[in-house]
């Protein structure tokens, strides 16, 4: 380089000549931009939040779609409820059956439908449901606690005892269900 000064002046006014090297860009405030968008409900939240609030209309599209991808009881309970809220008997029952059909548990739909011949309003036949499911109970720890679980679950309580002793009964002393009968 023979003038420096001449290379000193070209790279000042390359650098500090340059716009974009100083320059701020300008932000201009978008609330729409700053604001936290709120979460997305599940619709399992969603319609739970319905149940609970007795918006049952609602919440029977939501349980519906939920229960046809996972058809576990927790769904099927919600569902059955919301129909019963409603007075929607025949599609309980059409669901009752549908979902115990090729079932090996006779007792739970015989339970169901008979908390549905209750809410109905026939007593006597209501209650010849709930005897039979007890009768049908099977030698089986674990069904005899779901039945009496529903019967709780619902109020009724002496028919959950009458389970329990029934299970008493079909275990042979295996187990005595001394816990279970102490909670009711």
């Amino acid at each position: 380089m023979r003038n420096p000064a001449l290379f000193y002046i070209l790279l000042w006014v390359f650098f500090l000549g340059s716009p974009s090297i100083y320059s701020q860009e300008l932000k201009t405030f978008d609330p729409s931009k700053s604001v936290q968008k709120k979460p997305v409900k599940s619709k399992q939240s969603l319609a739970t939040e319905y149940y609970a609030a007795g918006e049952f209309q609602k919440a029977i599209p939501l349980f519906e779609d939920l229960y046809k991808e996972n058809s576990s009881s927790y769904f099927y309970r919600y569902l059955l409820y919301c129909y019963v809220q409603i007075e929607d008997y025949r599609q309980a029952e059409k669901m009752i059956k549908k979902a115990h059909k090729g079932n090996q548990k006779p007792y739970k739909e015989l339970a169901d439908l008979g908390y549905l011949q209750l809410k109905k309003g026939a007593i006597e036949k209501a209650n010849k449901m709930f005897e039979e499911a007890i009768k049908e109970l099977p030698a089986n720890k674990a069904a005899v606690n779901e039945l009496a679980n529903d019967f709780r679950a619902r109020g009724q309580t002496e028919l959950a005892e009458k389970s329990y002793l029934r299970g008493v009964e079909l275990l042979k002393g295996e187990d005595g269900f001394e816990n279970e009968l102490g909670y009711l």
